[in-house]
């Protein structure tokens, strides 16, 4: 789950570890727990999503004609 091409395993794992992290900020009994919480749920929710276009693109056929 490094570098290279994703798969739909990791994709689904990271987004299983940002909703963990969204529940785990809302759930925090202060407010610096709280902050670190949306640090990390950030941090995963970027690389989620960046994952998860590539995977998209790299499955998807390639344009047809002069794009």
């Amino acid at each position: 789950m490094v570098r290279g091409r994703p798969d739909g395993r990791e994709v689904r794992l990271l987004a299983t570890l940002t909703g963990l992290a969204i529940l785990g900020s809302a759930l925090a009994p202060g407010i610096g727990l709280a902050l670190a919480g949306l640090v990390v749920t950030g941090c995963l929710s970027i690389w989620f999503i960046a994952r998860a276009n590539t995977l998209v693109q790299l499955h998807s056929d390639p344009p047809c004609g002069d794009g």
